[in-house]
């Protein structure tokens, strides 16, 4: 995760003045994404307190997780262009194309350092978080993705490093074009 974290931050930097601009043609300015990121790392996070003391009831864990499903289906997230294979994976981490949910949608004025400031905080908390989980629970308590499937608790936190390398693809092409 480090790899991705050096790489997002030097993509970030990159932007420079341009941090809050959104080209012609990208919904998003750098800014955006990095205020998704943020937010989205949040939802990983109440997925890593909640999903496991859950665990033990196993049938009420399949329930909130279908109900968990439909609503992120409720709240607009679609998948507009499927990956190779349908399942995010890091070979093809930075194909296909989704729609967030307003939920995720960033939106935020602040500078480039106070954002990058609060980024951290948020990546310690994960990681504070995911360092108290027992490995039985890392491996084996699962949790649905609203589009790819049931991931393990450790695949989770994969996905929030692939979810990091797939936006600093978008934040380089946004800085190319500013």
């Amino acid at each position: 995760m480090q790899s991705a974290d050096r790489e997002l931050h030097t993509a970030l930097r990159a932007a420079g003045a341009m941090f809050h601009h959104r080209p012609p043609g990208e919904e998003w300015s750098a800014a955006d994404v990095l205020a998704h990121l943020i937010r989205t790392e949040r939802v990983y996070q109440l997925i890593w307190l909640l999903v496991p003391p859950l665990s033990r009831w196993p049938r009420l864990v399949e329930w909130l997780d279908r109900i968990d499903i439909r609503l992120w289906s409720a709240m607009g997230l679609r998948t507009v262009e499927q990956p190779p294979g349908g399942r995010l994976i890091p070979a093809n981490v930075r194909q296909g194309r989704f729609l967030a949910p307003g939920l995720l949608k960033p939106g935020s004025d602040a500078t480039i350092d106070r954002m990058l400031a609060k980024r951290l905080r948020v990546r310690e908390q994960s990681l504070r978080i995911i360092a108290r989980l027992p490995d039985r629970v890392l491996h084996e308590v699962r949790w649905s993705h609203p589009l790819f499937g049931k991931y393990t608790m450790l695949e989770w936190v994969e996905m929030m490093g692939m979810h990091d390398r797939r936006h600093t693809g978008q934040i380089e092409r946004i800085t190319a074009r500013c």
